[in-house]
């Protein structure tokens, strides 16, 4: 059996969710048995559709209070876990000592390389831009980082659909305030093009909006690794300090992207202007934005596989 314990919570966005769904999605390819640990009951209501095991948490302080808790809640599971899997920025050190001398194996899904989080025997980083050199100096850990380990949920590999449509995809989630979509919408309709809003959108109706839409416009996130998924065109947001990673990938390798952060709403809307000016006039969808991950091996059901299997 698999514990899964994830960021839930409603302020920190549908990432954490999503990536929850995807490890969900390889332990049932496995026919691997899970349970998960979670603090939302409105996610909680969202898994019991899928008819998956959960067990909640009052605790969200990601310290040796959280563990107790969790390891008190999983206790008729306890000799079954062979291994534990958990993402999320509040879950520290302490938290991970606590867990380790209870779980066969502890597996750590991190975005930042900080805090040092070594207690964990395992670190995963799904990110394209993640390296081992955000590691450097954390002490005897298995590292897997970068494409290869990106977490999607399995409907990102059903064929895609050519077909588009005059219209554009806007996926900026909690962060998106609305002096953004405003000029967006303003800007979509200087071009003729229609505008799309996520709102709580099912996984397939996700992926409809990007394949038949022109541009997606999303975070630099867990969304960007969808929008690629489908080979399509993305103008990422750099809307969350924590995304700093990513925008410098996106700089390196001359990815065009609006920074919302550090500029004014002015600049703002002069770079959302001077790039749908590029996209639609200049030049018109060729190869601007489109990072191929489809070409990239996903070694994540092999690596779920090989951890599960192996005795600790």
């Amino acid at each position: 059996m698999v514990l899964i314990c994830s960021e839930d919570r409603e302020v920190y966005g549908n990432g954490h969710r999503s990536r929850m769904i995807a490890l969900i999605d390889i332990f049932e390819a496995l026919e691997i048995d899970f349970i998960c640990a979670i603090t939302n009951l409105q996610w909680q209501a969202e898994l019991s559709k899928r008819k998956i095991k959960t067990v909640v948490l009052s605790q969200t302080s990601g310290d040796e209070k959280e563990a107790k808790e969790l390891i008190k809640k999983t206790e008729a599971h306890l000799d079954k876990i062979q291994l534990f899997f958990c993402d999320g920025n509040r879950f520290g050190n302490n938290y991970l000592s606590s867990i380790k001398k209870i779980f066969k194996k502890t597996v750590l899904i991190d975005d930042l390389g900080f805090p040092i989080r070594d207690q964990a025997e395992i670190i995963w980083n799904p990110n394209i831009y993640a390296s081992s050199s955000l590691y450097k100096n954390w002490k005897k850990i298995k590292l897997f980082t970068g494409e290869e380990y990106v977490l999607l949920r399995k409907e990102f590999d059903r064929p895609i659909k050519s077909a588009k449509k005059q219209s554009i995809f806007v996926s900026l989630g909690i962060a998106a305030s609305d002096n953004i979509i405003s000029i967006i919408d303003q800007l979509a309709k200087e071009y003729k093009f229609s505008v799309m809003l996520s709102d709580n959108f099912s996984v397939n109706e996700m992926i409809d909006a990007i394949d038949q839409s022109l541009l997606t416009i999303c975070g630099a996130s867990v969304t960007l690794h969808e929008v690629w998924r489908r080979n399509t065109i993305a103008l990422p947001v750099y809307q969350v300090r924590d995304q700093f990673y990513f925008k410098q990938f996106l700089v390196d390798n001359e990815i065009d992207f609006v920074n919302i952060l550090d500029e004014n709403e002015e600049q703002i809307k002069n770079n959302f202007n001077k790039l749908f000016n590029k996209y639609f006039n200049q030049e018109p969808f060729k190869n601007n934005n489109h990072f191929k991950m489809g070409s990239f091996k996903n070694n994540s059901n092999l690596i779920i596989s090989e951890l599960y299997s192996k005795k600790a």
